[in-house]
């Protein structure tokens, strides 16, 4: 089976293609299936909505099945600004 990774990053590319070899999945990037190059704004509230903002706008140009990821950055005692009254 063949899954479109929403991204055209080598090192998260290389990254999950060790997290699922092992299921038989090949999985192609951006760059594989020549997307056009679009400007995603990451707008969201958590790595999972930027995830699925960047999954959403690439679909919308491809009209294909695809995921995306976004790691986010976090620090260990640094509040998150966004979630103090």
């Amino acid at each position: 089976m063949k899954l479109l990774y929403g991204t055209t990053n080598k090192s998260k590319i290389d990254f999950m293609e060790k997290r699922v070899a092992h299921l038989g999945i090949e999985l192609l990037s951006l760059t594989d299936v020549s997307a056009p190059k679009i400007c995603v704004a990451e707008n969201g509230n958590s790595p999972l909505e930027n995830a699925r903002i960047k999954a959403m706008a690439y679909y919308d140009a491809l009209k294909m099945p695809l995921f995306s990821a976004d790691s986010g950055l976090y620090i260990d005692g640094l509040d998150d600004a966004r979630h103090r009254d």
